[in-house]
């Protein structure tokens, strides 16, 4: 088990290793020591030649194999060495415990591996394509998971009793199933590949693909049970607002992966400082695992319940077209109004202050009104099932983006040049509700 880490007069990684045996964690920060030759304070993503891998990096790696190995250690009630033989050969350890030691000793000390690979070559290798690949691979190890657990549970007998303490806590368990599977591959491993990339803008790709994920897991799941219509009602409208979303973050990010991250990540990195990167996990993983699994309950309930099509369901659509459409256009004008000033900004012309046209005439923020709908409309689907309670995680969802209003507002107001026009545009225009203009407030403010 590792004991003790350390950096030495010469910056090299020193740590002790006691026990019978060397796990993969181990074997992984023997590798990162072995590699880590030489040591730069200068980031790799900059300089013209080929820079080692930071020590302050390296040494938070290594913490984080540390505690990772110490937890599965005593998740194994051993020593943490061999622990996927240890969870076989002891009964007692829980399906869960089962599922983090086969994530750390099999997933994790791989996709490191493959990450710290891809930051070698970053001076070589186009940036773009880089954080491409890493997108695609980044959900394998939980997709690849679930296959395997579904292959387990539907081979022979289909009967629960008779399959494994992993895959029979799988089984009985798909909530829990879903946030375990979330807290490892996005929470940890997503938190770890952003640090390596010194960047968090991952996150907001994926928010456009784990509810896709999720609606899949949920519909796959071997205790699911739904009516075939609504599924497919369900699915169909999922698809049709993922690839929306997804256009209009490639479209606004001009087409490249990764090119930025969150200017309110940005914000938070300022204001925590050397606490960031433990802050981060928190601040953006963590709370994101409340906002998702809580958002896409309705798709659970979808398919937990077998009940014949009716009316709400169609109430439902329409909620979840309108947010849709609504959002689509709302995006589209932005996006269109924002590359009008760009190009007036490189022609050296006055820019336009306020985007006062179509949907914006009638509400400040109707792409995030749009977007309210859609899970709206979704928690519609779970309250006609039954399951009002799942109007939760719209609400928090809601709650959510009135901070994020607010914060947008805030940051209008900053800008000298457009915070006259931006105050006389909240006083005359709805937040998000798309409603008339108040001509009596705006004849008032132009007349003073």
């Amino acid at each position: 088990m590792l004991d003790t880490v350390a950096v030495g007069p010469t910056n090299q990684v020193l740590f002790q290793v006691s026990g019978e045996g060397e796990t993969s964690l181990l074997r992984l920060i023997d590798t990162l020591a072995q590699e880590d030759k030489v040591y730069s304070p200068q980031s790799p993503f900059h300089g013209s030649t080929p820079q080692a891998w930071p020590w302050n990096h390296s040494m938070k790696m290594l913490l984080l194999a540390f505690c990772a190995n110490c937890i599965v250690g005593d998740l194994g009630g051993g020593t943490g060495v061999s622990l996927a033989a240890s969870c076989t050969e002891r009964p007692h350890v829980s399906g869960f415990q089962r599922l983090i030691a086969f994530w750390i000793n099999v997933t994790l000390p791989t996709l490191i591996r493959l990450g710290l690979s891809l930051l070698k070559f970053n001076n070589t290798m186009d940036r773009n394509l880089k954080n491409a690949v890493i997108a695609f691979l980044t959900p394998l190890p939980s997709i690849l998971f679930y296959l395997y657990f579904l292959n387990h549970s539907y081979d022979g007998d289909a009967n629960a009793n008779a399959l494994s303490p992993l895959w029979k806590w799988c089984f009985d368990h798909p909530l829990l199933l879903a946030n375990a599977l979330f807290f490892l591959n996005v929470n940890v491993l997503f938190w770890v590949i952003s640090h390596l990339l010194s960047s968090f803008w991952m996150i907001d790709l994926y928010w456009t693909v784990i509810p896709v994920l999720l609606l899949y897991y949920y519909a796959a799941h071997p205790l699911a049970q739904y009516d075939l219509w609504r599924s497919r009602i369900v699915t169909v409208l999922t698809w049709v607002w993922s690839i929306r979303l997804t256009h209009n973050y490639f479209r606004r990010e001009k087409w490249q992966w990764g090119a930025r991250e969150d200017w309110r990540f940005t914000d938070m990195r300022i204001q925590y400082g050397n606490h960031w990167w433990w802050a981060s996990f928190f601040a953006v993983y963590a709370s994101q695992q409340v906002f998702l699994i809580g958002i896409c309950l309705p798709m659970y309930i979808v398919h937990s319940v077998d009940k014949p099509v009716n009316i709400w369901d169609f109430v439902a659509i329409v909620v979840c077209i309108s947010g849709i459409v609504i959002a689509y256009y709302a995006d589209t004008q932005l996006h269109e109004f924002v590359t009008k000033n760009e190009k007036l900004k490189e022609l050296g012309l006055p820019m336009v202050l306020n985007l006062e046209r179509g949907l914006w005439c009638y509400s400040r923020h109707p792409n995030y009104f749009g977007e309210q709908l859609w899970w709206w409309g979704l928690a519609i689907f779970a309250w006609n099932l039954g399951h009002g309670w799942a109007f939760i995680g719209a609400l928090i969802n809601s709650m959510c983006l009135a901070y994020v209003t607010l914060l947008v507002e805030q940051r209008m107001l900053k800008r000298e040049s457009r915070a006259e026009a931006y105050r006389l545009y909240q006083k005359t225009t709805s937040v998000w509700v798309p409603w008339f203009k108040s001509s009596a407030i705006a004849a008032k403010v132009k007349e003073t």
